[in-house]
């Protein structure tokens, strides 16, 4: 994914569903409209987050942990201690990566 362009679209879904849900509802807005917006655009803003750190295979886990947890939490909002104890147990629980360092003699 090209960062930039995730980041542009993030912040783009976000104006307009800022915009979408502070307009009278009797205009061109709809209250609907600006909360899928705004949804969307957290997600895509924590994606763009993200980003860098998706291409070590190790933060793979923890990026899709993160995006796993925003949907849950959106969806059901009294399951964010759920989420947060979860996210804590995959970066404790990772495998972590040993370097081994040749021993001078």
């Amino acid at each position: 994914m090209h960062r930039p362009t995730v980041g542009i679209l993030a912040l783009l879904l976000l104006a307009v569903g800022g915009v979408a849900v502070l307009t009278p509802a009797g205009q061109l807005a709809r209250p609907e409209l600006g909360a899928a917006c705004l949804r969307i655009g957290l997600i895509l803003g924590v994606l763009w987050l993200a980003l860098p750190d998706i291409a070590r295979p190790v933060n793979r886990w923890i990026a899709l942990g993160v995006i796993a947890a925003v949907i849950l939490i959106a969806r059901q909002p009294k399951l964010a201690i759920l989420a947060a104890v979860f996210l804590v147990a995959i970066a404790i629980l990772r495998p972590r990566v040993k370097s081994y360092v040749a021993r001078g003699k």
